[in-house]
Protein backbone atom coordinates (compact mmCIF):
# COMPACT_ATOMS: atom_id res chain seq x y z
CA UNK A 1 0.00 0.00 0.00
CA UNK A 2 1.20 3.40 -1.11
CA UNK A 3 0.26 4.93 2.36
CA UNK A 4 0.82 2.99 5.08
CA UNK A 5 1.54 3.59 8.95
CA UNK A 6 3.10 2.37 12.57
CA UNK A 7 2.87 2.89 15.82
CA UNK A 8 6.79 3.27 17.16
CA UNK A 9 6.92 3.91 20.88
CA UNK A 10 4.72 7.19 21.06
CA UNK A 11 5.08 8.36 17.38
CA UNK A 12 2.16 7.51 14.85
CA UNK A 13 4.34 7.10 11.40
CA UNK A 14 2.81 7.63 8.81
CA UNK A 15 4.57 6.68 4.94
CA UNK A 16 3.85 8.04 1.82
CA UNK A 17 5.49 5.73 -0.58
CA UNK A 18 5.54 5.91 -4.71
CA UNK A 19 2.37 7.47 -6.13
CA UNK A 20 -1.17 7.88 -3.82
CA UNK A 21 -3.60 10.53 -4.08
CA UNK A 22 -4.49 12.75 -1.16
CA UNK A 23 -7.61 10.76 -0.53
CA UNK A 24 -5.20 8.19 0.65
CA UNK A 25 -3.31 10.24 3.04
CA UNK A 26 -6.56 11.16 4.72
CA UNK A 27 -8.12 7.76 4.49
CA UNK A 28 -5.25 6.26 6.48
CA UNK A 29 -4.93 9.50 8.62
CA UNK A 30 -8.43 8.52 9.81
CA UNK A 31 -7.90 4.47 10.11
CA UNK A 32 -4.51 5.57 12.48
CA UNK A 33 -6.41 8.20 14.55
CA UNK A 34 -9.23 5.38 15.61
CA UNK A 35 -7.19 2.25 15.70
CA UNK A 36 -7.05 1.28 19.12
CA UNK A 37 -3.36 0.45 19.07
CA UNK A 38 -3.20 4.42 19.30
CA UNK A 39 -0.78 5.19 22.05
CA UNK A 40 -2.10 7.84 24.53
CA UNK A 41 0.02 11.62 23.90
CA UNK A 42 1.14 10.43 20.03
CA UNK A 43 2.98 12.52 17.89
CA UNK A 44 2.73 12.20 14.03
CA UNK A 45 5.78 11.87 11.77
CA UNK A 46 4.36 12.48 8.31
CA UNK A 47 7.21 10.65 6.04
CA UNK A 48 7.42 11.21 2.39
CA UNK A 49 11.10 10.61 2.13
CA UNK A 50 9.74 7.81 -0.26
CA UNK A 51 7.37 9.56 -2.12
CA UNK A 52 7.32 10.29 -6.04
CA UNK A 53 3.31 11.83 -5.67
CA UNK A 54 4.30 14.77 -3.82
CA UNK A 55 5.95 16.76 -6.49
CA UNK A 56 2.76 16.64 -8.83
CA UNK A 57 0.71 18.34 -6.19
CA UNK A 58 -0.44 21.74 -6.77
CA UNK A 59 -0.63 24.59 -4.12
CA UNK A 60 -4.49 23.81 -3.25
CA UNK A 61 -3.77 20.50 -2.38
CA UNK A 62 -0.97 21.19 -0.02
CA UNK A 63 -3.09 24.07 1.46
CA UNK A 64 -5.94 21.33 2.17
CA UNK A 65 -4.05 18.95 3.06
CA UNK A 66 -2.82 20.91 5.74
CA UNK A 67 -6.52 22.12 6.91
CA UNK A 68 -7.47 18.64 7.03
CA UNK A 69 -4.32 17.81 9.28
CA UNK A 70 -4.71 21.42 11.26
CA UNK A 71 -8.59 20.37 12.66
CA UNK A 72 -7.53 16.69 13.77
CA UNK A 73 -4.02 18.24 15.05
CA UNK A 74 -5.41 18.28 18.77
CA UNK A 75 -5.55 14.85 18.48
CA UNK A 76 -2.05 14.30 17.78
CA UNK A 77 -0.35 17.46 20.36
CA UNK A 78 -0.91 20.24 17.53
CA UNK A 79 2.50 19.16 16.47
CA UNK A 80 3.64 17.57 13.00
CA UNK A 81 7.40 16.68 11.72
CA UNK A 82 7.33 15.96 8.01
CA UNK A 83 10.74 14.18 6.75
CA UNK A 84 11.63 14.82 3.62
CA UNK A 85 14.21 13.15 1.00
CA UNK A 86 15.44 15.81 -1.58
CA UNK A 87 14.87 19.74 -1.97
CA UNK A 88 11.53 19.51 -3.99
CA UNK A 89 9.99 17.77 -1.05
CA UNK A 90 11.49 19.79 1.51
CA UNK A 91 10.04 23.36 -0.70
CA UNK A 92 6.75 21.83 -1.12
CA UNK A 93 6.54 20.63 2.50
CA UNK A 94 7.81 24.24 3.94
CA UNK A 95 4.49 25.80 1.94
CA UNK A 96 2.56 23.26 3.62
CA UNK A 97 4.27 24.65 7.03
CA UNK A 98 3.24 27.47 6.45
CA UNK A 99 -0.64 26.76 5.24
CA UNK A 100 -0.37 24.33 8.55
CA UNK A 101 0.76 27.39 10.83
CA UNK A 102 -2.63 29.70 9.90
CA UNK A 103 -4.49 26.16 11.32
CA UNK A 104 -3.03 26.46 14.39
CA UNK A 105 -0.72 23.53 13.97
CA UNK A 106 2.93 23.77 14.39
CA UNK A 107 4.76 21.75 11.90
CA UNK A 108 8.37 21.50 10.66
CA UNK A 109 10.86 19.76 8.16
CA UNK A 110 13.76 17.55 8.24
CA UNK A 111 15.76 15.52 6.15
CA UNK A 112 16.43 13.35 9.15
CA UNK A 113 14.46 11.35 11.12
CA UNK A 114 16.52 11.54 14.33
CA UNK A 115 16.14 15.18 14.51
CA UNK A 116 12.59 14.90 13.82
CA UNK A 117 11.62 12.43 16.71
CA UNK A 118 13.28 14.61 18.89
CA UNK A 119 11.83 17.75 18.24
CA UNK A 120 8.29 15.75 18.47
CA UNK A 121 9.10 14.16 21.43
CA UNK A 122 10.92 17.05 23.47
CA UNK A 123 7.05 19.69 22.87
CA UNK A 124 4.58 20.28 24.99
Amino acid sequence: MPVCYTFEDRVLHLRMIGDYVPGEIRERVLAALGDSNLPAGVRFLFDVSQSSALGTRTPEDLRAMAAFLARLAPKFGNRLAMLVSNPLQYGLLRIGEAYSEQGGMVARVFYNEREALEWLLSGP
